[in-house]
């Protein structure tokens, strides 16, 4: 190859490489202005974001801006009075830090408040006086929600607005919002002015509810329902008589009340009997007896006595400890023995449970230990109860007759104003007014769909396994910079 050849090559080589260097050298530059702009672009756009205070829901359901269901709009559109919605929370406290829940209860909330039917006022209940005392015969939690109409009001629960359920087999915990299926409730509640009635049944002897049971009369009636007093001998069960009550009667009924029991509870009624041991040996009672039957319980003519020591209370054998049956509906009850209340019984009678029906579901709900004995009491010619487990408290279900329902106590002194106060049958108690919401809840369902989300979470259960997982989430990141800082270098130096 000649020189000028070679000279000729060498130059073109050379006039290649000048025409690629400033061409690499603008798109550097680009770049660099290019990130510059975009940085000084983002910082006023974020101020302008943060100050129009925009958000954006990216839930599938929109669950923390959802807009209220159809059925309760139908509903606020229909009324024609307002009605007042009192939220005993300052709104603007609900949303702290990651408080989603928080998020979607104020949604709700304010969506309520923005129709023209509904007048909302919130904040807490000792900042506002002046506007909760009208409210003065219940007791009102910070976070609880009472809707009022022209005529009566409802009282809700903070703890109705969420359920959490948690599955095992996937590690996950799921949250609904329910709270709005129990405001509109509410709000259908009051406008129809119904406000079901609770009939203390009279004229066997029975205690009276201005005698013994004041404390439970207000706290049924906070609960929205009518407490009333009715004798079968003079009238008739009323429609709005949505539970009989039936304290420690003395004589059984006759045969026609127990008939008019009998048709109440086979258009799906509920009752409630709280037979305390009765010593008058001449009193049988039959009739009673053959309407507890009809759920498959029987009564026994005993008072219960505790032989060991350690479960009985007070240095009283018939005061007694027991055990509390797992019900769905008795949750409440089931948390104040974990938390560890006992579960006390004053003087009982027992009860059994026998039934063939497929359509009855018969249960305990508060039992005895096995060192528990049922000693005769009201008939001469009855046996001593031992060496079994003795039932002071049973529930039932009739799905043949309108899924009428029946609760039995072995007593009703545990619910009476004298032992209300010493608090030691909290739990019994608990177990009673669960009872009555199983049996007929004041709150009105109105079907609207709850609104979920879903956490998912990582079990560690080792200090070997956390390090592992820890030295993957670092290492990740740095194999990707590493990778990257080599791309760079190569393309670099090409």
């Amino acid at each position: 190859m000649s020189n000028k050849e070679s000279t000729k090559k060498e130059s073109t080589k050379k006039e290649g490489t000048k025409k690629v260097t400033p061409k690499y050298k603008f798109t550097k530059v680009f770049s660099i202005v290019m990130a510059i702009l975009i940085g000084v672009a983002i910082v006023p756009i974020n101020m302008i974001v943060s100050k129009l205070d925009v958000e954006f829901d990216m839930t599938p359901n929109k669950i923390y801006t959802a807009d209220l269901s159809k059925t309760t709009l139908d509903l606020l559109d229909s009324l024609d009075e307002t009605i007042n919605i009192y939220f005993a929370y300052d709104l603007e406290d609900l949303v702290v830090g990651d408080d989603y829940d928080g998020l979607i209860l104020k949604n709700a909330i304010e969506k309520y408040g923005e129709h023209p039917n509904i007048n909302l006022v919130t904040g807490y209940p000792d900042d506002m006086p002046e506007v909760y005392s009208q409210f003065s015969d219940t007791t009102i939690s910070i976070g609880d929600i009472i809707v009022q109409g022209s005529n009566t009001y409802k009282q809700i629960p903070s703890t109705s607005m969420f359920l959490t359920e948690y599955t095992e087999s996937t590690d996950t915990t799921s949250y609904y919002f329910v709270g709005e299926n129990y405001i509109t409730g509410a709000i259908q509640y009051v406008k129809d002015g119904f406000d079901p009635s609770i009939c203390f049944l009279r004229g066997h002897g029975e205690i009276s509810t201005s005698e013994k049971f004041t404390t439970l009369t207000s706290m049924l009636e906070s609960y929205n329902y009518q407490v009333k007093d009715l004798n079968l001998s003079t009238s008739d069960i009323p429609e709005d008589c949505k539970i009989i009550i039936v304290a420690s009667p003395t004589s059984d009924f006759t045969d026609d009340e127990t008939t008019k029991i009998s048709e109440y509870l086979a258009n799906g009624g509920n009752i409630i009997f709280m037979l305390s041991p009765n010593d008058d040996s001449s009193e049988v009672y039959s009739n009673i007896n053959s309407i507890t039957g009809d759920f498959g319980i029987y009564m026994d003519y005993d008072i219960v006595k505790e032989t060991d020591e350690d479960m009985y209370y007070a240095d009283d054998p018939y005061t007694i400890g027991c055990y509390l049956n797992t019900v769905d509906w008795n949750s409440e009850a089931e948390e104040f023995v974990e938390e560890g209340y006992y579960v006390v019984m004053p003087p009982s009678r027992s009860f059994y449970a026998q039934t063939d029906s497929e359509d009855i579901d018969a249960q305990p709900l508060i039992y005895t230990t096995t060192s528990a004995v049922g000693e005769p009491y009201g008939i001469d010619d009855y046996d001593d109860i031992t060496n079994e487990s003795l039932i002071l408290a049973a529930y039932a279900e009739d799905s043949s007759r309108n899924n009428c329902k029946l609760l039995v106590f072995g007593n009703s002194e545990f619910i009476t104003d004298e032992i209300f106060e010493q608090e030691y049958t909290v739990t019994a108690v608990s177990t009673l007014l669960s009872g009555i919401a199983w049996m007929y809840d004041s709150s009105v369902d109105m079907g609207i769909a709850e609104r979920s989300y879903q956490y998912d979470y990582m079990v560690i259960d080792s200090q070997n396994k956390a390090y592992g997982v820890l030295a993957i989430m670092l290492a990740i990141p740095v194999v990707v910079i590493a990778v990257g800082v080599v791309i760079w270098l190569r393309r670099k130096n090409a």
